[in-house]
């Protein structure tokens, strides 16, 4: 899981909560909200989860190539959250999720340009419970790289339900693994 790299070790992201670095593709250099931390010659900012919803405005005019979401609660657990996510992640070309409690659906259609979606430590099982699918339901997704492990219930790759797995394949026609 190369992706991971970009942001740090992940033995030690595997460790962290509330955690969310952002990798902008220009450096941050215009006057930031003071609860934004700048790292690695200001391509890399992080946050917790507060104050993503609070600099939504900042973020949402930075053109974010990937984002890691360590430890974070899922993005439908609070409506701000979401919105602020949906907002921020838009052009997202990578998104990692450590310790992920979201759907994998909800995941990919944040961006219609995410091309990898990287899920080390996944908790949420994907079940045909979780999804009301419908093959019109959603836009076609330009993703090619899903990948993950489940450790806790000793796998180290995606748990996922044939309905969930359906419904990626004909969201996601190009995921490859």
């Amino acid at each position: 899981m190369e992706e991971v790299k970009v942001f740090g070790c992940i033995d030690k992201l595997l460790t962290e909560e509330d955690l969310i670095i952002l990798r902008l593709d220009k450096s941050c250099s215009q006057p930031r909200p003071d609860n934004l931390t700048v790292v690695s010659t200001g391509y890399l900012v992080s946050m917790n989860q507060k104050h993503f919803i609070g600099c939504e405005t900042f973020l949402g005019k930075q053109h974010i190539s990937s984002a890691l979401f360590a430890g974070c609660s899922a993005f439908d657990s609070s409506k701000r959250f979401e919105k602020a996510a949906e907002l921020i992640l838009r052009n997202v070309r990578t998104l990692v999720v450590l310790h992920n409690r979201n759907l994998i659906c909800d995941l990919y259609s944040k961006s219609e340009h995410m091309t990898s979606l990287v899920l080390p430590h996944n908790l949420r099982v994907q079940t045909a419970n979780d999804s009301s699918w419908s093959p019109s339901k959603g836009k076609s997704s330009k993703l090619t790289k899903l990948v993950g492990t489940m450790p806790a219930i000793g796998i180290d790759h995606l748990l996922i339900d044939f309905i969930p797995t359906a419904q990626a394949v004909h969201h996601c026609p190009g995921v490859r693994n």
